[in-house]
């Protein structure tokens, strides 16, 4: 964090130290009272904290800052379903979620898509923005924020088994039959960019999660398999991709995991199609174009990518 002295002029001084900083800074007030409690603003002369109703002091104050996302590298993010409380978006694959590191304020990405276009975004966890789980940088699909800290601390709280997560991928034809994946997943002890499942040889580094995966095929081909994910756990990082391999069946184009490359994708052909959240209809989003023009080109019938929507709404259900 960086500090600033803000002095005030005559006029300013007869406003709210919450009032102030947000004009000063372009903050919202509540933001500017979150700083209060937790006693980024002080006297600039004294040193001690200030509350948020107190009037300006003639002396100024000392602001412990966030530094400033740089929102002309940042693009635009529409909702693809909002309402009072949650604000849902299809990121597409390449957009990474979160930025690189804490100190990383020029990348775009989506958390700081939705800081840069909604205040209540801003006015949440700064790091999160609102949003309540994460995907991978090259999938592509549902990614779910909360718009008020209730909702958030909520979702947060529901997302291992009271949110249903699905998704669409495309495997080798290894899987002819649903299976189910039940084996802890961890951070990889020799390659940083990777997980593992855990009690294999390989060496892991920190302590394993527990991590459930359902593979459903829906069309198989000689080389290529249309299937479904499902999600039974909150989702550790890389899950799907981490419990296909490890039934000798890593995802198109996942390199990373023993995947081939594919021309229709930059990296793993995973798409988070369909969320339900407790209470609510579940939201289904089409596949990408890339996956129907790949699968169809390897014998998958279009006709099965149309039905997806009904298939998940049917899971989903249960």
């Amino acid at each position: 964090m960086n500090e600033k002295n803000l002095h005030p002029s005559p006029e300013e001084q007869k406003l709210r130290v919450d009032a102030f900083l947000a004009q000063k800074l372009g903050i919202s007030k509540s933001q500017a009272q979150r700083w209060c409690a937790q006693n980024r603003v002080r006297h600039v002369v004294m040193g001690t904290p200030v509350s948020k109703g107190d009037l300006v002091p003639e002396g100024g104050l000392k602001v412990q800052v966030e530094q400033t996302i740089d929102f002309t590298r940042v693009g635009d993010m529409a909702p693809f379903f909002e309402d009072e409380h949650v604000f849902v978006v299809n990121k597409p694959a390449g957009l990474p979620t979160l930025p690189k590191h804490k100190d990383d304020f020029t990348s775009d990405c989506v958390a700081y898509r939705l800081a840069k276009h909604y205040s209540w975004a801003r006015d949440l966890p700064q790091r999160d923005y609102g949003l309540v789980h994460r995907l991978d940088n090259d999938t592509s699909g549902l990614l779910v924020a909360a718009k008020d800290r209730q909702t958030y601390d909520t979702l947060r709280d529901q997302w291992g088994t009271g949110v249903f997560k699905g998704y669409v991928c495309l495997m080798p034809s290894g899987i002819q039959k649903p299976v189910r994946v039940d084996a802890a997943v961890a951070h990889h002890g020799g390659v940083k960019e990777k997980m593992t499942v855990a009690g294999l040889d390989t060496p892991i580094r920190g302590a394993p999660v527990a991590a459930c995966t359902s593979f459903l095929p829906v069309t198989v081909r000689h080389d290529a398999l249309l299937a479904l994910a499902i999600l039974e756990t909150a989702g550790v990082r890389h899950q799907i991709r981490v419990h296909a391999a490890h039934l000798g069946c890593p995802l198109v184009g996942d390199v990373l995991y023993g995947g081939s490359a594919h021309a229709q994708f930059s990296g793993q052909a995973l798409h988070a199609a369909c969320v339900r959240l407790p209470g609510r209809a579940a939201m289904f989003c089409p596949v990408p174009a890339n996956f129907t023009l790949a699968g169809t080109k390897s014998g998958v019938d279009k006709e099965a990518f149309e039905q997806l929507q009904a298939q998940l709404s049917e899971i989903s259900a249960k």
